[in-house]
């Protein structure tokens, strides 16, 4: 009984002895991705904490022009080189001249404001034989009058490459644009643009959808709304709050772009690209927009409208 008791006291001892010495764990995150990661930790206790999740969001569809590869969060803004028809509306104008302000620029401004996307407006500014226009591109007025649209006065406007008479009414024009606008497109153009500065980057995809076999240029174009009209860019005749709209600022390249397709397409191709276009604004680049325009080159002096977008907005 004797040595039993003192095996037992003996066993008792050990017992407190080794709880005496045993080193507890330490306790924390072990989680080496969490914000409170502890590298000494050896049990985990429930206490991690992660950084919020970064949410960028863009366009995540790739078929689309302005899909975002870095998006985690649709946020519905993509655009697609959609089988549509628009027509383009061009107002040859000067700061210089009386009607453009007293009646052309209303009415040009009336127009577009009938009809939203489905028109793209080019407001293209020209000198006079006695006076020069600050706005006035060269380069453009200079092409675009020489081939496309012949004028002998301005205010002139043109759908397409059709002139509007000077008594032209509201409803006919409304009966020539909803006619452009019906007929199926040929091919037509959806793009994104990055402004860095003063530059634009602009990616884009033209997308076939009947059979073609010509040769095509893609043409950019920066336009610019609400120019106030003061100080040099003060309009002849133009009401208290005049303001430029549509102005045609700067083309990529050349007027005429670069050339899209020489030769045949099948519908369904699609062509895509990237390229650049610098501008200085007249007022505020954030009133700035890009153009694409779409020309079927005839001749060497003969390029017709095909088709035109406009941004909806840029990042």
């Amino acid at each position: 009984m004797k040595k039993r008791t003192v095996a037992l006291s003996i066993l008792c001892i050990s017992i407190i002895i080794f709880s005496a010495c045993k080193k507890e764990k330490k306790e924390g995150c072990t989680d080496s991705s969490a914000t409170n990661y502890n590298a000494e930790a050896e049990v985990d206790d429930g206490t991690c904490q992660y950084p919020e999740p970064i949410v960028v969001k863009g366009c995540m569809d790739a078929e689309a022009v302005n899909y975002n590869g870095e998006a985690t969060e649709e946020d519905g803004s993509c655009q697609y080189a959609e089988e549509k028809q628009n027509a383009l509306f061009v107002e040859v104008t000067g700061s210089w001249c009386p009607p453009c302000g007293s009646n052309g620029g209303p009415f040009f401004n009336s127009v577009n404001a009938n009809y939203g996307d489905d028109l793209i407006a080019l407001a293209v500014h020209v000198p006079s034989q006695y006076a020069s226009d600050p706005m006035q591109v060269d380069q453009i007025w200079n092409d675009f009058l020489s081939t496309v649209f012949s004028v002998s006065g301005v205010p002139s406007f043109f759908i397409n490459h059709e002139q509007l008479g000077y008594n032209t009414q509201m409803s006919q024009v409304e009966t020539i644009i909803d006619g452009k606008i019906s007929s199926d497109p040929l091919m037509a153009t959806g793009f994104r643009t990055t402004l860095d500065g003063s530059e634009f980057t602009i990616d884009y995809k033209v997308q076939i959808f009947q059979e073609v076999d010509a040769e095509y240029y893609l043409a950019f174009y920066a336009v610019e709304d609400g120019i106030p009209a003061t100080g040099v860019y003060s309009q002849a005749s133009g009401a208290a709050g005049y303001e430029h709209n549509h102005t045609v600022i700067a083309p990529t390249s050349n007027t005429w772009g670069e050339v899209l397709l020489d030769g045949e397409a099948e519908p369904g191709e699609i062509l895509e690209g990237q390229t650049s276009l610098s501008v200085n604004a007249h007022n505020d680049i954030n009133n700035v927009h890009i153009v694409s325009v779409i020309w079927e080159k005839k001749s060497y002096v003969n390029y017709q409208y095909v088709n035109a977008n406009k941004e909806l907005s840029h990042n």
